[in-house]
């Protein structure tokens, strides 16, 4: 009985797994590059601001998050931060990506 067991969990998991060379093919459908994905990811993982969180994963995540982030103060000793900081986005702007451009512009000339 429990050799059928394994066997029906074997079977069961070889058959609802996808093909391994179906994600570039739907990546490349979305327009996404499978070649650069992974670097990508990891270096948006390590821009990631408390509001970016809040705003894509966990509205309600903490300043304790535990998701080690670079640290954008360039004259700081300390390279990495433990948790993803606030970034003091300017909330008027309705996209990310307008909040994250005028942050930048904000802090172009700070020395």
């Amino acid at each position: 009985m429990l050799l059928l067991l394994v066997a029906g969990i074997l079977l069961a998991s070889a058959t609802a797994a996808p093909p391994r060379d179906i994600c570039p093919t739907v990546m490349d459908a979305a327009g996404i590059d499978a070649d650069n994905f992974a670097s990508f990811v990891s270096h948006s993982i390590h821009s990631l601001t408390l509001e970016d969180i809040r705003f894509y994963f966990k509205s309600d995540a903490s300043e304790e998050n535990s998701i080690p982030t670079v640290n954008a103060d360039m004259e700081s000793d300390q390279r990495v931060l433990s948790h993803a900081p606030l970034a003091g986005y300017d909330d008027s702007f309705s996209t990310p990506a307008m909040r994250q451009f005028d942050l930048v512009l904000r802090n172009m000339d700070r020395s």
